[in-house]
Formats: C-alpha cells, structure tokens, sequence
C-alpha cells in the first residue's frame, strides 16, 4: 500500500470514527468526502497527495494543539485524527525534502 492509499484509509478512519461516536460538526463528512474525491488524483500522482498534506499542515489551525485540547473526544476519535495527523506530517517533511 502506497501513500495516496493510507492517506485515503486514515481519513476514511477519521470519518467513519467520527461518525460512530456521533461528534457534532462536519468532520465525518468532510474527512470521507475529500478522501474519496482524492484517491484517485493521490494514486496518479503522489505528489499531489504530498501537496496536500502540506496544504493541511499549513492553515491557520495548529492541528497537533487542537487534537491535544479536544480532550472530550472519545479515543478511537482521537486515535484516528493522531494517526492521520502522523500521516500527513510525514507526507509534509518527505514533499519539503523533495523540493530542496
């Protein structure tokens, strides 16, 4: 499994964790939705899914604060977003190493 596909399922996992914990807001819809729009793109090219996760990482929203405070998130919530958070990191630091 490449990186298009564990972003793909980390998302879904998100979504799908979300959604079975009913967390109020649009994060079960958003995660699935964009996962699913992608994955496509993510697998012809995985630059763009590197793209991404940079993308992610650089708005206005500290994530890593913002998973740490949500302390009323049940667990496997808050497991999915840390794995996905990991993910997207990762993918982050490998597309800057990339550009250099």
């Amino acid at each position: 499994m490449g990186l298009p596909e564990e972003l793909y399922f980390a998302m879904l996992e998100v979504g799908h964790c979300a959604r079975r914990h009913k967390i109020p807001g649009p994060l079960a819809h958003t995660m699935i939705d964009i996962a699913q729009e992608s994955i496509e793109l993510w697998r012809r090219d995985e630059r763009a899914a590197r793209r991404f996760a940079t993308g992610v990482l650089s708005g206005l929203t500290n994530l890593r604060e913002t998973v740490a405070t949500q302390q009323q998130l049940p667990e496997p919530v808050a497991s999915a977003c840390w794995r996905l958070l990991g993910l997207v990191e990762y993918m982050a630091q490998h597309d800057r190493q990339t550009v250099v």
